[in-house]
């Protein structure tokens, strides 16, 4: 049994009755269909907590994970469900959904309180459960309970401390390289009033079309990261740049189409690129072996000798019409909130090197509570996944074009 109060990093993540962006879901197919009760029975075997109150403060308490439940729809309308279904207070921050699909398959989706892990330990997660459920050993042990605990449960976890490394680094920026203007920034968290009407796609390239994307990124000496998040840089912009409501948000993300292509160290391109116009060496030979505790802690000393300026990335939604300071309100949704960093996870997922499963994850995010949208990429079973909501009533565009633009993109289709 474990109960801990949160530290200081975790608390900007712990409110459950927040917007959709503390909510992350993760998804796999099965390799056949399953009887519920064998997949309750690996479900089981996981790990999860719930918040309690500690001493009057907010606390982690470990318990069983939350309900398994059998449901009928596609992975795409489970996942849309799933991100507009918030955990309550004394709910675990785990949750899974067992959805049977056409021609005998079947999936699960895995959805977690962004306080308890990250995108890279929900994959995680999804990735062992497939694991048990195909009567192998999970790798992760991590994430298994009757083992240790998840990450967000464990003391000193380096997961924490990337955390702890973020804040630390948006009060830098915040010290250093933004002048607020005399603008108070947006609060952290702010509830959802109901006018969201997110708009959530995927697309699964086969085997074949993931390595002719891999290969073709990796010749242009881009990262699979980086290209992602310039691809949808650039397609964001051109689909907004008849508007102008829209058009002077996304001007200062149009740059990254050029900051992201030089050759870099495999790695990290895309969670320095987001930050600094000018990118400086992170990683070196181990890039996948550095946790980004370490990336956010070299982004914050070489910005401030000056090796990069401050890359504003943010997109400004629903701060009504532009009155001439476009750039002044980008800046101060970027201070609003930690989380408006791209400090994605960036690397292999599985270190035993199964070639089975998944060589990259990322994931692109705008601040809370004022997030546009919001794009995740996994490798698994040698496909490629690339899932992306975004909120309608914010942005003149559609998942569906935004992901065939991305798909262009990233095939270097000209």
């Amino acid at each position: 049994m474990i109960r801990r109060p949160l530290d200081p990093a975790e608390r900007y993540y712990a409110l459950v009755d927040r917007s959709w962006s503390t909510i992350i879901v993760a998804s796999a197919e099965l390799t056949r269909r399953f009887a519920l009760d064998e997949v309750d029975a690996a479900w089981r075997r996981t790990a999860s907590a719930r918040l309690t109150e500690i001493d009057g403060a907010p606390g982690f308490e470990s318990c069983p994970p939350g309900p398994l439940v059998q449901l009928t729809g596609s992975v795409d309308e489970v996942t849309l469900a799933e991100f507009q279904r918030p955990f309550t207070p004394g709910d675990a921050l785990t949750r899974c959904a067992y959805v049977e699909l056409p021609d005998g398959r079947s999936a699960v989706v895995v959805t977690t309180h962004h306080v308890l892990t990250d995108g890279y330990g929900s994959a995680s997660l999804v990735r062992d459960l497939c694991r048990l459920l195909d009567g192998q050993e999970a790798a992760s042990s991590a994430l298994l309970g009757d083992r240790t605990v998840m990450p967000g449960l464990q003391p000193g976890h380096r997961f924490s401390e990337d955390r702890r490394a973020m804040i630390d680094l948006m009060r830098t920026l915040k010290a250093e390289q933004v002048d607020l203007g005399g603008l108070d920034p947006l609060p952290w968290h702010a509830r959802n009033d109901g006018s969201r009407r997110l708009d959530y796609r995927t697309v699964t390239l086969s085997r074949e079309e993931t390595s002719a994307l891999v290969a073709g990124v990796r010749a242009h000496g881009a990262t699979m990261n980086g290209a992602l998040g310039a691809a949808s840089l650039r397609v964001m912009h051109g689909l907004c740049a008849t508007d102008d409501q829209h058009v002077h948000q996304l001007t200062s993300t149009a740059d990254m189409r050029a900051r992201q292509h030089p050759p870099v160290t495999d790695g990290y391109d895309g969670m320095y690129a987001a930050l600094v116009s000018a990118p400086f060496t992170v990683g070196g030979d181990r890039a996948f072996e550095d946790l980004s505790a370490s990336v956010a802690e070299r982004m914050r000393t070489g910005i401030a000798r000056g090796e990069g300026s401050l890359f504003l990335h943010s997109v400004a939604m629903g701060l009504g019409a532009d009155d001439g300071r476009a750039a002044d309100r980008v800046r101060q949704q970027l201070l609003g909130a930690p989380q408006t960093v791209m400090m994605s996870n960036v690397g292999p997922i599985d270190d035993t090197g199964d070639p089975e499963w998944v060589e990259f994850v990322t994931c692109m995010m705008t601040s809370t509570p004022n997030q546009g949208w919001f794009i995740a990429a996994m490798t698994y079973r040698g496909r490629l996944r690339l899932a992306l909501s975004l909120d309608e009533a914010a942005l003149p565009v559609t998942a569906d074009d935004v992901l065939s633009g991305m798909l262009a993109e990233l095939r270097f289709e000209r």
